[in-house]
């Protein structure tokens, strides 16, 4: 079970904007996966861009996850940068 708790800034109270931070989670019988995105906020949208970058990693991450335990750190980074880049095009 996952909880999860984002607070809007002070920045982004005092002009009215909404906070961009997303949190996609994901479990089953085997594995729990919390991704957080912190949304751009210079962008026009960038809550609706850490919604798809963050369910495209949790995604994979579900998919491939028997794979990538079997590698070190920078190896699964390097995985889930790619497929964010080239996969989702």
């Amino acid at each position: 079970m996952f909880f999860s708790w984002s607070e809007t800034g002070i920045y982004h109270k005092n002009n009215n904007e909404l906070n961009q931070d997303v949190i996609i989670t994901n479990e089953n019988k085997d594995i729990m996966i919390a991704v957080l995105c912190d949304g751009v906020s210079s962008c026009k949208y960038a809550r609706e861009g850490a919604k798809i970058a963050g369910s495209s990693v949790c995604s994979f991450l579900s998919d491939q996850y028997r794979k990538l335990i079997h590698y070190d750190n920078r190896m699964i980074a390097t995985k889930t940068i790619y497929h964010i880049c080239y996969d989702l095009k």
